[in-house]
C-alpha cells in the first residue's frame, strides 16, 4: 500500500507497514518530498488560496492509495482530487486549529485563519474517508466544529521516537548550563508564542522566592520572546532565566533528563509532545488545566489552571516533596509506553475500513 503523508506524526510506526512517502506542499524538488511550486506565494498557498498550486498538488495524490493530510492546502488539494477520479483513502490528521494568536506571523490573517479554515474543512468533509486525532478532546472538537459523522473520527495519540527513555543522563547537559545540582532546574519546551502562557511561567517564578529555581526556555521564537524577556526584567527575575533557542531533537532526552520539572503552562493544547517526551524521561510535569493536556498526562504529573499562583504551588510542591517527585518520575515512562502502544492502533485505522472500536 503506497501511502503519501503529509505530516508524519507516527514515525516508527507507518513506516513499517507501509510503503511511505513524505509529503511537502510547498516543497517541490526538495530532496525526496512530494510537493508542489506555489504560485502566489508561501502565505498565500499555505492559507490555501493558491487553486493552482493546489490542483497541481492534487494530481500527485492520484499515484498513491492513500493519502494523509494535515494542513488546509493539502486538504483541499483531496477534494480537488476527487473531483479528478482519486479513488483511494483520504485520512485528516486534524491536530486541531490553535487560537487565532497562534498565527501572529501572518499579521491580520491570524485574526480570520480559524474560521477560514473551519469553512474549507466543512466544504471538504465529503472527500475524507477518516479522520484522526490525538485525544478525545480534539475528536469531540471534529465532530462538533466541522460536523464529521462520529463513527469516522478516531482518537489515536501521536508517537514519540524511542530515544526518549528514562535511561538517558542530563548531568551533561547541566553542566554546559553550568546549573549545579543544588539548583532547582524548571524547564519549558514548545514555541515561544502568547498561546503558551509563558508570561504567566515567568510570573510564577518571581512568586517561588524560596526555591532556588532557574527557569529554561527551549523552543522557536514566534515573535514574542521579547515580552517575555520584559516581563522577566520588570519582576526582577531575568538572570535566573536562560532561553536556548531550538536544539537538535536528539539532545532533547538529555535537556528532560537535566530537568527537575518541565512546565506545560498551555492557554490551549492539541495534544503536547514535549508532555509526553519529558514523562518518557522521568521527569516530572506540570501542565496546565487546558484542551488535552489533563487527558495526555493523566495521572501521571500535576494539573493545575494556567494562573501564576497555581503554576508556583505545583513548582513549590515538588522542591519540598522529594516523595512526589520520584513517583511522577516513576509514574512517566509508565503513561508514555500506555501512549506509545495505542499509538500503533494508526495501522488498523489505515489499513482497514476504520473499524478500530477501541480508537473510539
Amino acid at each position: 500500500m503506497r501511502v503519501l503523508v503529509e505530516v508524519n506524526h507516527y514515525p516508527g510506526i507507518l513506516d513499517r507497514e507501509f510503503e511511505i512517502s513524505p509529503m511537502r506542499v510547498a516543497g517541490e524538488g526538495r530532496d525526496r518530498y512530494v510537493g508542489v511550486k506555489p504560485v502566489l506565494g508561501e502565505v498565500p498557498f499555505r492559507a490555501g488560496l493558491d487553486y493552482v498550486a493546489m490542483r497541481e498538488l492534487a494530481r500527485r495524490y492520484l499515484n498513491f492509495d492513500v493519502v494523509i493530510c494535515t494542513n488546509l492546502p493539502a486538504i483541499i488539494a483531496g477534494k480537488i482530487a476527487r473531483k479528478m477520479g482519486f479513488s483511494g483513502r483520504i485520512v485528516f490528521d486534524d491536530y486541531g486549529i490553535w487560537p487565532w494568536r497562534g498565527f501572529l506571523p501572518w499579521g491580520p490573517l491570524g485574526a480570520l485563519f480559524p474560521t477560514w479554515a473551519r469553512t474549507n474543512i466543512i466544504s471538504s468533509r465529503d472527500s475524507i474517508d477518516v479522520v484522526v486525532t490525538p485525544s478525545n478532546f480534539e475528536r469531540m472538537n471534529a465532530i462538533r466544529r466541522y460536523g464529521f459523522r462520529a463513527e469516522a473520527v478516531f482518537k489515536i495519540p501521536y508517537a514519540i521516537g524511542e530515544i526518549f527513555s528514562p535511561s538517558v543522563s542530563g548531568e551533561q547537559f547541566r553542566g554546559e548550563l553550568g546549573i549545579s545540582r543544588s539548583e532547582f532546574l524548571i524547564t519549558y519546551v514548545g514555541r515561544i508564542n502568547p498561546t503558551k502562557g509563558l508570561d504567566r511561567l515567568v510570573k510564577a517564578l518571581y512568586l517561588i522566592r524560596k526555591v532556588p529555581a532557574r527557569l529554561l526556555l527551549v523552543g522557536r521564537n514566534q515573535g514574542y520572546l521579547g515580552k517575555v524577556l520584559r516581563i522577566g526584567r520588570s519582576l526582577g527575575v531575568l538572570r535566573r532565566m536562560k532561553y536556548a533557542g531550538t536544539l537538535p531533537h536528539e539532545r532533547m532526552p538529555e535537556v528532560y533528563a537535566a530537568s527537575d520539572v518541565v512546565i506545560i503552562p498551555s492557554l490551549y493544547e492539541t495534544f503536547c509532545f514535549a508532555a509526553v517526551e519529558a514523562m518518557a524521561c522521568g521527569a516530572p510535569v506540570v501542565a496546565s488545566r487546558a484542551g488535552s493536556l489533563p487527558e495526555v498526562v493523566g495521572g501521571a504529573g500535576i494539573i493545575c489552571d494556567p494562573v501564576p499562583e497555581e503554576i508556583a504551588e505545583a513548582i513549590e510542591r515538588l522542591w519540598y516533596d522529594d516523595g512526589l517527585r520520584k513517583e511522577l518520575m516513576r509514574r512517566g515512562p509508565v503513561r508514555a509506553e500506555e501512549l506509545r502502544a495505542e499509538a500503533r492502533m494508526i495501522v488498523e485505522v489505515i489499513s482497514s475500513e476504520g473499524t478500530c472500536e477501541d480508537c473510539r
